[in-house]
C-alpha cells in the first residue's frame, strides 16, 4: 500500500520480546495502536494506510505477546505489560515527543488501552468497537 515502516523488536519486562511496525509521519503526534483480538498487524495493513494517509501521524502498531511475530502465550496480564512496553519504547525514541501520543484500541484492544490510560494517561484516547 506504499506505506514506509519498520520492523521493530521491542521487550518486556518479563523477558518476551515483541514485533511491531513503526510508520513515520509528517506529524509530531503519534498514535500508539492496540488492535482485536483476531488476526495480527499484518490484517490492518489498510487501515494503518487510510489513518496514516488522513492524518499524517506517526503511527506504531505491535503484536501482543502470542501473536505475529511476537514471543509467549497470550494473556490479560501480559497484555498489560506488553502495552507498557510499546509506550515505553515510543517514549524512549528521540525523534518523538512522548507528550503527544494517542492510544487507540479497537475491540479487546480497547481494554488495553483504557488500562494503560489508567496508569500512564495520553494526549487522547480512541476507542473503535470497544468490548464487542
Amino acid at each position: 500500500m506504499g506505506l514506509e515502516y519498520k520492523d521493530v523488536y521491542f521487550t518486556t519486562k518479563d523477558g518476551q520480546q515483541l514485533h511491531g511496525w513503526y510508520v513515520p509521519g509528517n506529524t509530531d503526534v503519534t498514535l500508539l495502536w492496540f488492535h482485536g483480538n483476531g488476526g495480527n498487524i499484518s490484517h490492518r495493513v489498510p487501515e494503518i494506510a487510510q489513518i496514516h494517509y488522513r492524518l499524517g501521524v506517526n503511527l506504531f502498531i505491535f503484536d501482543y505477546r502470542g501473536y505475529g511475530r511476537s514471543e509467549g502465550v497470550p494473556s490479560e496480564s501480559g497484555t498489560y505489560r506488553d502495552s507498557r512496553a510499546a509506550l515505553a519504547y515510543l517514549q524512549g525514541r528521540a525523534d518523538l515527543n512522548p507528550q503527544k501520543i494517542i492510544y487507540f484500541g479497537q475491540s479487546l484492544g480497547a481494554a488495553v488501552a483504557v488500562e494503560l490510560a489508567a496508569h500512564q494517561p495520553p494526549l487522547g484516547l480512541v476507542l473503535i468497537a470497544p468490548f464487542v
